[in-house]
């Protein structure tokens, strides 16, 4: 499909984008827990945004946009064969300045002024659990994974509408693998429960 044969004028100028962040990493407890911190900020000069408008897709800039977040992940090795991980992510993103910000058809087009708004397609959180255990057999090693992963919903447009925010996710996946020396087997689900 050519979507740029949908009407939409899909030319923007490039963004510019600066980062800082610290963080730190531990092992405690013999080495068996490990723990990972991290605050951030990106500014955005220009930021590209990229929406769907009703009449197709829209691609333009943002004056300016800023980004903080902070990300926090653990990891335990409770046993030999038993590995739990867990990790976190807290978003703060928003458009500093955005005076001539496109309105979706659907809620009347034109323009707006989106300062202040979240950021398209960002949500506020995410996280995820994860426990391994592997145990051999018979010279083979067979491994198995469950992982539980999620965020908060997003806005899918830069005006932040009610009607074109995501309702989040929280998903399933899990697998099993045989493995020996340098070859591995591996079956795995996604989405278990079919959440999304």
């Amino acid at each position: 499909v050519d979507l740029a044969s949908k009407g939409a004028d899909l030319a923007a100028g490039p963004e510019r984008a600066t980062t800082y962040e610290a963080g730190l990493k531990a092992l405690w407890l013999d080495q068996r827990v490990r723990v990972s911190a991290a605050l951030f900020q990106t500014d955005y000069d220009d930021i590209q945004v990229s929406q769907l408008l009703g009449s197709g897709p829209s691609l333009d800039n943002a004056a300016k946009a800023t980004i903080r977040g902070a990300e926090l992940e653990l990891a335990a090795r409770i046993s030999n064969r038993l590995t739990a991980s867990a990790s976190l992510g807290l978003l703060d993103p928003t458009y500093d300045r955005y005076t001539n910000c496109s309105v979706p058809l659907s809620l009347g087009g034109g323009s707006a002024d989106c300062s202040g708004n979240r950021i398209v397609a960002a949500p506020a959180s995410t996280y995820a659990a994860t426990v391994d255990y592997v145990y051999p057999v018979n010279g083979y090693t067979v491994t198995t994974r469950t992982q539980y992963m999620g965020a908060l919903g997003a806005y899918m447009d830069a005006t932040n509408a009610d009607r074109f925010k995501t309702t989040g996710y929280d998903v399933v996946n899990a697998s099993l693998s045989l493995s020996r020396d340098d070859w591995e087997i591996r079956l795995w689900a996604k989405n278990i429960f079919d959440q999304v």
